[in-house]
């Protein structure tokens, strides 16, 4: 299985999480066979480990959570005061 290297691979567009993309940095793209010329290996019924900070996401997750508690909170107070300006009529 060919795999590409190039020149220099922190010049690479980060597309997504994992993905990347080629630029004018990255310089030249290197076909490969795996495990050769700097390349990598192709190894079979591994699993990749995950790249994902799991402390940031949590912090995100909670930030995410109390914006949300807090913004319903919101929503009840002025459910409550339209309700009394209603009785105040």
């Amino acid at each position: 299985m060919p795999l590409v290297t190039f020149a220099n691979s922190n010049g690479l567009n980060e597309v997504s999480g994992s993905a990347f993309g080629k630029n004018d940095e990255s310089g030249e793209e290197n076909l490969r066979i795996a495990g050769t010329g700097g390349a990598g290996f192709v190894v079979p019924s591994t699993v990749e480990g995950s790249n994902v900070d799991l402390a940031d996401e949590f912090a995100k997750l909670i930030v995410s959570q109390r914006s949300f508690s807090a913004n319903s909170r919101l929503i009840n107070t002025v459910d409550q005061m339209t309700q009394e300006l209603l009785r105040l009529r």
